[in-house]
């Protein structure tokens, strides 16, 4: 009688071993654990409004700061979404400015459709979303203002983006911030 092991199991079809272990990964990587409060950001949208109380879609967390802050325009705010599902999850967050509004950005990240620096005369700025399974998963989203470039996240956890959500507006400096699941 002959017995095999889970690992032998991947020597029946050697041509396919990279792709079942693909398959086992992501099998793995999308059960919802139960009884394991974990909670990661599944998507991330702009909000713009003449008023500072913009709509939050049903079931987005708007982050209540500006960021036109001290620069006029649209009152443009971030939400997010959450999710329980690992494979659910947002895994990169980025910002790029810049005197257009129609440049490209890495590959695999979605641009997010909202110029968050409208109506504030500064440099076009949009953010960029990817759910890319290398990285690790996006658990919190923050945004943070001070009044020099040297605005930094509360502590070491926290990855600050490098642009300037209100570059060239003359404004607050504005940072988004996240924390990763690693």
């Amino acid at each position: 009688k002959s017995t095999r092991s889970f690992e032998n199991s991947f020597q029946i079809f050697p041509r396919n071993q990279k792709m079942f272990k693909l398959i086992i990964l992501s099998l793995v990587m999308c059960y919802s654990f139960e009884g394991v409060a974990t909670t990661y950001i599944s998507k991330i949208i702009a909000l713009a409004s003449d008023s500072p109380n913009p709509d939050v879609p049903p079931g987005f967390v708007r982050i209540d700061v500006d960021l036109n802050q001290g620069a006029g325009g649209k009152y443009i705010y971030l939400a997010y979404h959450t999710t329980d599902i690992l494979c659910e999850a947002l895994t990169g967050l980025d910002l790029e400015g810049g005197s257009s509004n129609d440049f490209s950005f890495q590959p695999g990240f979605d641009k997010i459709d909202q110029d968050l620096n409208q109506g504030a005369s500064g440099k076009y700025v949009y953010a960029y979303t990817t759910s890319n399974t290398a990285r690790p998963p996006l658990k919190e989203v923050a945004v943070i203002v001070g009044d020099t470039r040297h605005t930094y996240p509360p502590d070491s956890s926290w990855i600050r983006i490098n642009q300037d959500a209100n570059e060239g507006a003359g404004g607050k400096f504005i940072y988004v911030i996240y924390k990763t699941s690693y």
